[in-house]
């Protein structure tokens, strides 16, 4: 009744390239991180140093286990002035993005739970479903997204734990959701009761203001999106720092699943970029990186 996407995904010949058959000199497409020129490094360095001056040794202490309390306040303004409504208590701090993923691995999926996934997907998170013995079974997509006429006809067949989708620049494809394919997927989950996981990478980085990047957690009225944010592709993906912002039903679950994984991400990562977001740099950061690369 519905096609494993297992069997297939662990073939390891699927992506595989043959380097050795090919040219010395390529460029490398798959990590799709900035060029370390891009990198804030004189302004963060001021953030970190204003930390070690105003906190000395206690900017290494373990933090709770959702992240440092003024970090998670800062998020819930940077994410507000984007549409999505959120307290502190709703936004949990992770080191990177992928570790989001996995603690919905962890805190959702038991061996044999249905995951629907777009085709094609991001390797990390189908890899890291997998792990938790996941089954997955992925959904084709066309130019506005995942197809939500397949997908219905899938979630009757069989409810899965959750729908996890990119709605804005789609790794590997880049499509962004049309606002009426965002509204028929966020229907659905409201209609069969199931979650949405929006993987957000990369949704500030748009040079067309005709694009819809409207984020689905936007438009979450009950409780539907888990929303997973990571700053890696946009700051300096060293640093390891992402969020999420959860709904109320599994917060609990996922506080556990984060301890049991790393305790707390970084205080000192966690302070500093604090202080950077407060301070206007980040801002400052994002409209640089837009000029550049959009030449």
């Amino acid at each position: 009744d519905y096609y494993p996407y297992k069997n297939r995904f662990m073939d390891k010949n699927i992506y595989k390239i043959d380097l050795q058959k090919s040219t010395n000199h390529f460029i490398d497409l798959a990590a799709s991180t900035p060029t370390s020129e891009l990198f804030p490094v004189d302004s963060f360095k001021k953030a970190i140093n204003q930390v070690l001056d105003r906190d000395g040794g206690k900017a290494f202490e373990y933090q709770e286990e959702k992240g440092f309390y003024p970090l998670r306040q800062s998020i819930c303004k940077y994410i507000g002035d984007m549409g999505i409504k959120a307290v502190p208590e709703d936004i949990l701090i992770t080191t990177g993005a992928q570790q989001g993923i996995d603690l919905i691995a962890k805190a959702l999926i038991d061996s044999g739970d249905v995951v629907y996934i777009e085709r094609p997907t991001y390797y990390g998170a189908a890899a890291s479903f997998l792990s938790r013995g996941a089954i997955l079974v992925d959904i084709p997509m066309d130019h506005e997204g995942m197809n939500p006429n397949i997908l219905e006809n899938m979630v009757k067949k069989k409810h899965p734990r959750f729908v996890y989708i990119m709605p804005n620049f789609q790794s590997p494809t880049s499509i962004s959701y049309s606002m009426k394919r965002r509204e028929e997927i966020l229907e659905l989950a409201e209609r069969y009761d199931f979650l949405l996981v929006e993987d957000d990478y990369l949704g500030e980085l748009s040079f067309d203001n005709n694009l819809p990047l409207k984020h689905l957690k936007s438009m979450d009225r009950g409780e539907r999106i888990i929303y997973v944010k990571s700053f890696s592709k946009l700051f300096m993906p060293g640093i390891r720092l992402g969020f999420m912002v959860l709904p109320r039903q599994v917060q609990e679950s996922f506080e556990k699943a984060k301890w049991f994984s790393d305790i707390s991400t970084s205080a000192l990562t966690q302070k500093a970029f604090d202080v950077y977001l407060r301070s206007g740099e980040w801002k400052i950061h994002l409209e640089q990186l837009i000029n550049i690369y959009s030449i």
